[in-house]
């Protein structure tokens, strides 16, 4: 998988938007796929938060968050969670402030082979995994990652 070019997806916003992998081409993307009864994830939101909110005035760097429901409208057939409400009161209580995007059929856990929570993947503004991270990160952890990105 690292090496080799980001799987596409689009996926939907809380708003019901879509969302694109295809929508960031030249950039560099971070994507956090997590779940709100993981008590690991919930663990690092906070300083993956304090990290986004240091990336603001960086153009070239997405940083995006996945979750599975349950939700028809989303059509997954192995979600990890049941609502998007549960989801998002979750998210809302932990401060989250960098979009959380909704995986629909199963594309992203799918593609990107997801096993375990949290999971990061970094992928390179060529469009490239760079790395596969399985478990809870630091801030110190992503930050040396994000900024190995090229």
């Amino acid at each position: 998988m690292v090496g080799k070019e980001a799987p596409a997806f689009t996926i939907k916003d809380r708003d019901g938007n879509d969302v694109s992998l295809a929508d960031f081409k030249g950039k560099k993307v971070y994507l956090n796929l997590w779940a709100s009864w993981c008590g690991p994830c919930k663990q690092e939101i906070p300083e993956l938060e304090e990290v986004y909110q240091g990336l603001e005035e960086k153009d070239d760097l997405v940083f995006l968050s996945v979750v599975s429901s349950a939700e028809k409208e989303f059509e997954n057939a192995r979600p990890a969670e049941q609502s998007k409400e549960q989801i998002m009161e979750v998210a809302d209580d932990l401060g989250i402030t960098y979009p959380v995007l909704f995986d629909t059929k199963d594309q992203v856990f799918k593609s990107y082979q997801v096993r375990a929570f949290p999971t990061h993947i970094f992928i390179n503004h060529d469009g490239t995994i760079a790395q596969k991270f399985e478990g809870a990160m630091t801030k110190k952890e992503l930050e040396s990652r994000l900024n190995s990105l090229k």
